[in-house]
């Protein structure tokens, strides 16, 4: 059994709504600081939808193969409870292990996050088999550590 690393933003979540409230609230003159903390608040996550695509991979990986599959994002902890709800309501009811970056450390970016877990990622117990990503810069850190990632960076489509 090997294991496949699903990104959340951008690559299971469409999070383009979150993004054009964000730049609305930046152009009605909310701080910047203001506009921020509401786009990571587990409301703001409620304007997420999932990527159509690329959720139908997750849920038949998860029906069809044996693949351990993984969750793994760079929002900070305080979007951990929005994030598993978005999983739940959105991608699948079925358990699923997901990791975002641990409280306090809401400052590192997600880079720097996923490099250090891909370093640690022995512990899992099982080889990564591939990942998805849209970052380019976190497709090549796959890439280079080894572990085939499909770049989901570009594919949003509107039918």
């Amino acid at each position: 059994m090997g294991i496949v690393v699903f990104d959340l933003d951008g690559t299971l979540a469409d999070v383009s709504s979150r993004r054009k409230e964000l730049n609305s609230l930046l152009g009605k003159g909310v701080s910047k600081s203001k506009a921020y903390n509401w786009f990571f608040s587990n409301e703001a996550l409620s304007l997420d939808t999932p990527n159509k695509h690329i959720t139908e991979i997750f849920r038949l990986l998860l029906v069809h193969s044996d693949k351990k599959l993984i969750v793994l994002s760079g929002r900070p902890w305080k979007q951990r409870d929005g994030s598993l709800n978005f999983i739940k309501n959105h991608i699948t009811q079925k358990p699923v292990e997901f990791y975002c970056r641990p409280y306090g450390e809401s400052k590192k970016t997600d880079y720097d996050f996923k490099k250090t877990w891909i370093t640690n990622a022995s512990r899992l117990g099982a080889p990564i088999d591939y990942a998805f990503d849209d970052q380019k810069v976190i497709v090549d850190l796959w890439r280079e550590s080894g572990i085939t990632c499909f770049d989901c960076a570009g594919y949003i489509r509107e039918n």
